[in-house]
């Protein structure tokens, strides 16, 4: 059975590998010739590269239609898993591809930091281990142990510099948007504070 921490290794490996971004790519109106559109990330382009989730992604199952969609979406998920079918994916798996992806789209030149980072957190089964099910509420939350953490670093922060959105917020929530797209760079930027 593949677990969560042999999918980031793979995806860290072919990434290191790989040595850049995965941008979109258009026709120069000036050249004719293909560039690249720096800062918009493609999970295939044209000229070979792949984003983190891409890394994953069988070539004979990608669709074009699932370009400029997040990595947690239903599209972009059922082709991971379809991918990789002896992988047991759960909501766990989708928030570590959705950091893994955010790091790839904005902090590429840091992906040799900011992965072992994240390696910090998988269970002895090699589940991602930021998060846990609550019965009581029927969702997802932060781990308690990490939320104090959580909470120390927002007081001293307030705001994610990135999205302007209060992630304490977030967290109270009773349902699982935290992990939406918009909240990655607080976890990235949470996990640089509390190892």
């Amino acid at each position: 059975m593949v677990t969560d921490k042999d999918i980031l290794l793979k995806i860290k490996e072919k990434l290191i590998q790989q040595g850049k971004p995965s941008y979109k790519t258009y026709e120069s109106e000036w050249t004719g010739e293909l560039e690249e559109e720096i800062g918009s990330c493609a999970y295939f382009n044209d000229f070979g590269y792949k984003c983190a989730v891409g890394q994953i992604i069988d070539p004979d199952l990608y669709d074009y239609e699932i370009e400029d969609r997040p990595a947690s979406s239903s599209d972009v998920i059922d082709v991971v898993a379809q991918s990789n079918p002896d992988w047991n994916m759960d909501v766990r798996s989708v928030l570590m591809l959705g950091i893994a992806q955010r790091v790839h789209d904005i902090h590429f030149e840091r992906l040799e930091t900011l992965y072992p980072i994240m390696e910090k957190y998988f269970d002895e089964n090699g589940k991602f281990d930021l998060i846990e099910y609550r019965e009581e509420y029927g969702n997802w939350f932060l781990k308690e142990e990490i939320y104090p953490k959580v909470v120390k670093f927002q007081e001293d922060v307030m705001k994610d510099f990135v999205t302007g959105y209060d992630f304490r917020t977030a967290l109270r929530e009773e349902s699982n948007h935290f992990i939406a797209t918009d909240y990655y760079p607080a976890f990235i930027k949470i996990m640089e504070e509390i190892v």
